[in-house]
């Protein structure tokens, strides 16, 4: 028996929400990571460049605990977007 969705209920519908929710939580979990400043980042100020890619190299170590969680985060939200598609397909 085939049910014809009443307008503006479509599964598509629901998918196309959920897929704009996801990708600004997804966003969103950029905005907690850390990014790197100050003058011993920059090249201009006598830094050599080696001097700042060991600087920046020593500032993403410190902040490895933020990146392992934004990759965390955002694996789970991929997994469960992932599972939500999953299942509105097979309706």
């Amino acid at each position: 028996m085939d049910h014809a969705a009443r307008p503006g209920q479509a599964p598509e519908r629901l998918g196309f929400f959920t897929d704009a929710v996801f990708a600004i939580a997804m966003t969103l979990l950029v905005i907690e990571i850390p990014r790197p400043e100050g003058k011993e980042f920059d090249t201009t100020d006598g830094n050599s460049k080696s001097q700042a890619a060991a600087h920046l190299w020593h500032f993403l170590i410190h902040e490895a605990g933020s990146f392992y969680s934004y990759l965390l985060a955002f694996l789970v939200l991929w997994i469960i977007w992932r599972q939500h598609h999953t299942m509105l397909d097979r309706r």
